[in-house]
């Protein structure tokens, strides 16, 4: 199956940056145990820039699962949208009902949004290294 890859900016209404859509082949078999939702819920990204090193590197291929778009497990990375601005972090949920957004990066300081101003995209549920 073909997997749309997008530039995370267009979640936002952000312009696409190719004319015409790209794909990136996969097996289903393979995709199915990692997703919750339909196959149509998926798409692809490459990790751009550094805030996520060294776990998701710049060019890292990842596959993010739309229906997962609840904070379900702690310290996973998901897609969010805050205030208009896409983000790839770790989430953890706090007790008070609040969310920290957190970089692997560790000179990339934590992000304590309000909870109103969060939309989770869906949770990163696959990722492999481009040579």
């Amino acid at each position: 199956m073909f997997v749309p890859l997008l530039d995370l900016s267009e979640l936002v209404g952000g312009p696409s940056t190719t004319a015409t859509p790209r794909f990136e082949p996969f097996r289903r078999e393979r995709i199915e145990p990692m997703i919750c939702g339909r196959f149509d819920q998926v798409f692809a990204f490459e990790m751009q820039g550094d805030v996520m090193e060294p776990t998701l590197r710049h060019g890292t291929l990842c596959l993010v699962d739309r229906a997962q778009d609840r904070i379900a497990m702690q310290d996973e990375i998901y897609v969010v949208a805050v205030q208009g601005m896409i983000a790839v972090k770790r989430v953890r949920a706090k007790p008070d009902g609040s969310f920290v957004l957190m970089a692997d990066n560790r000179a990339v300081p934590e992000d304590h949004p309000e909870t109103e101003n969060l939309r989770v995209i869906g949770r990163v549920v696959w990722r492999a290294d481009r040579l």
